[in-house]
């Protein structure tokens, strides 16, 4: 059996400064003691075929890179944004939150802080699985609207 999967690149274009939201959180930014909690959740969460994990060298350019927000608690990730800019558009490559804290409001935590530190972006795009309702939710929120649907077949 062959698995198809449809992917969405959703955009989310903020026009005036005062559409951003204010990160209330502290931003935390992962560091290398983070790789293993990184790690695993990324291999509980994700499909290893199919959702472009990152390797070990490419986390480690992330973190160096303050390119990883975390939520902690007692020291161990319990939810991360790992993203990219380019210019004024900065993209979410992965979104991830532990399972066992999933509907606390992690996620919505993460994306004030993400876009409390993105103020100068007017672009955010991402591309998720459109069969993940949670992801769904959640872009919507924040303003994401589907640009581009593409179906690849595993």
């Amino acid at each position: 059996d062959m698995a198809a999967e449809t992917l969405a690149l959703i955009a989310a274009a903020l026009e005036k400064k005062s559409e951003h939201p204010l990160a209330e959180a502290v931003v935390n930014y992962c560091n290398e003691k983070d790789s293993e909690d990184l790690r695993r959740m990324m291999d509980r969460t994700f499909d290893i075929f199919s959702d472009h994990i990152p390797t070990d060298k490419e986390l480690e350019e992330f973190i160096s890179n303050k390119q990883i927000i975390c939520i902690r608690q007692e020291d161990k990730v319990k939810g991360f944004i790992i993203f990219q800019d380019k210019g004024k558009t900065s993209y979410i490559r992965m979104v991830c939150v532990d399972a066992d804290c999933q509907g606390k409001g992690f996620a919505n935590d993460l994306m004030k802080m993400y876009f409390g530190i993105h103020t100068d972006c007017t672009s955010f795009t991402l591309w998720y699985d459109v069969k993940n309702s949670k992801a769904c939710t959640l872009y919507k929120k924040w303003n994401y609207k589907i640009t581009r649907i593409c179906s690849k077949t595993i």
